[in-house]
């Protein structure tokens, strides 16, 4: 547990995220801003202006008002601010910090995987909010599969749908393809159940902490998952007990992990259509199972084939398609702007969507409806966007190319502290990337 990330040590990530009003985005800002750092101090080592400025180290770079810039609230940024300097934690948060570096020592197969670990997904570093850290029980190893598939569907499923889930997750897991899903009832458990089946491996992406492991009504098969070399995920402290709000997030990690997700049935307002909408916005590929027109339960998949998903009608479709060198395409987000839906709302940020529960859209007829999808932002700009980010935004556009650090230095005139503030904003917004020094529109 002495591994250390950006100046900070593993049990100090951990610890930041136990203070209260510290989630998974807020932790997501933190680790933006000392990356951003680190890369620019490599590439374009700074004229020392400030005492914060001249920190050695990236932590010592970070103070009470920068935690507020990246959205902390200030009683937040306080706690984490004392805690970095001296060690102490609110007392709830120290009970977690006890109960996690114990959870660690109990057990070889109880890990916690850093976002730049070598064992950390490959394929959910590229999503637009990705998690800091992951809680991993079981085999890391399974995380780094080959290609994995994402199956969801409904809790109340028919028959028939769990017994072609069992069906075709063993024929896919039998073919060296890793099954990912929720662990809920229904479609879910017979996912796992059917890798489990031919000694597959399968991946369980928890809602909670992985104390609290829900539901309970499937604790034996958890065991087992692990027991044959698969692995249970969380992001979530471990002592986290079941809240409805946090079930849609982990959605993101269950299509992230996967090269595409599989819908098997479900009602157009099920939770499962939340994993299919983060596979759009991940550019994952959408596979659906089509359904009698009458059926409530296959409304859902037949919706997704109407907008473009790829009808599949056995396991050996999928097996073509995941091991084409040509994946089918990821549905256009022209498709669900056309199938009927529009936004009520102003653009919000992938980070503030990532998160958002509230119901987002209103159909043809004006009517309210839970979020299903949305139309990624990334090829808009947003109202709420700062004007520095407008302005550095609109110089890449222009110039249709990678700028580095000093190039963008000498377009805008600004001190190399305001310039990496603005750039990390529109990182975090998923409207540009760095890579290897070089800033690009995404």
């Amino acid at each position: 547990m002495d591994q250390t990330y950006l100046d900070l040590s593993l049990e100090q990530w951990f610890c930041l995220s136990f203070i209260d009003g510290v989630g998974p985005t807020r932790l997501a800002r933190l680790y933006t801003y000392l990356k951003t750092l680190e890369t620019d101090q490599v590439a374009t080592p700074l004229k020392v202006a400030t005492p914060l400025q001249a920190a050695t180290t990236l932590k010592d770079r970070l103070d009470i008002e920068t935690l507020q810039k990246l959205k902390w609230p200030k009683p937040t940024a306080i706690h984490a601010m004392a805690f970095l300097h001296s060690n102490v934690l609110p007392e709830d948060a120290e009970k977690k910090r006890e109960v996690t570096k114990h959870w660690l020592q109990a057990h070889e197969q109880h890990h916690i995987v850093f976002r730049d670990d070598d064992r950390f997904p490959r394929l959910l570093r590229e999503i637009p909010v990705v998690p800091t850290f992951l809680y991993v029980q079981g085999h890391p190893a399974v995380l780094q599969h080959q290609t994995c598939l994402g199956v969801v569907g409904a809790r109340r499923a028919s028959s028939f749908s769990c017994k072609t889930t069992q069906d075709w997750s063993a024929t896919l897991a039998s073919k060296d393809i890793c099954i990912v899903s929720g662990g809920a009832m229904g479609v879910d458990t017979y996912a796992h159940q059917g890798a489990l089946d031919v000694q597959g491996k399968t991946v369980v992406v928890m809602g909670t902490g992985l104390l609290n492991l829900y539901p309970k009504q499937n604790i034996g098969l958890f065991t087992k998952i692990v027991e044959q070399g698969g692995v249970l995920v969380s992001e979530y402290p471990l002592t986290t007990e079941v809240r409805a709000h946090l079930f849609p997030p982990r959605n993101r990690i269950i299509s992230g992990i996967s090269s595409g997700v599989l819908v098997v049935e479900a009602s157009e307002r099920s939770g499962s259509l939340i994993s299919a909408k983060y596979a759009l916005e991940q550019n994952r590929t959408v596979y659906a199972v089509p359904g009698h027109i009458g059926d409530t339960l296959a409304s859902g998949p037949n919706a997704l084939i109407r907008q473009g998903a790829t009808l599949v009608r056995s396991a050996n479709d999928l097996l073509e398609d995941l091991e084409s060198p040509f994946m089918s395409y990821a549905i256009s987000s022209r498709s669900f702007r056309d199938s009927g839906y529009t936004s009520s709302l102003e653009p919000v940020s992938s980070t503030e969507l990532a998160f958002s529960t509230s119901p987002l859209l209103t159909n043809s007829g004006g009517e309210s409806v839970k979020e299903t999808f949305d139309v990624p932002v990334q090829n808009r700009l947003p109202d709420y966007l700062s004007e520095d980010a407008k302005t550095v935004f609109s110089h890449l556009d222009r110039e249709r190319v990678g700028l580095d650090f000093d190039e963008l230095i000498r377009l805008t005139n600004w001190p190399a502290p305001n310039l990496m503030q603005t750039l990390m904003e529109l990182e975090l917004n998923s409207l540009i990337s760095n890579q290897q020094g070089m800033y690009l529109k995404c």
